[in-house]
């Protein structure tokens, strides 16, 4: 399995190209489900494009969302990936046992 910084790149990349393909075809994936419910007769593909909609959107927003605060945290391109591996192996300080 690859390291994690190979597959959070991949994963957030694939997530957002799904969501946002499922976004751009929500009008027409509304209206087949919409046109197959009708000829059935049964709720049932209306009822899961909507949920498919609804969690692609959330999906995507959300993902929009973290973007957007892990820029504002200023650790996007001008960070160094050494110094945060600085912070992270630092040992912290021994706390003093008070009695």
């Amino acid at each position: 399995m690859p390291p994690a910084a190979v597959r959070r790149p991949i994963t957030v990349t694939v997530w957002l190209v799904m969501s946002v393909v499922c976004l751009a075809l929500s009008p027409l994936l509304l209206a087949l489900a919409a046109l197959v419910s009708a000829v059935t007769g049964r709720p049932q593909t209306l009822i899961f494009a909507r949920l498919l909609v609804a969690y692609f959107a959330l999906e995507f927003s959300t993902l929009i969302a973290c973007a957007t605060l892990w820029l504002a945290s200023g650790r996007s391109l001008s960070s160094s990936v050494r110094q945060m591996g600085r912070e992270f192996s630092e040992r912290p300080p021994r706390c003093r046992r008070v009695c």
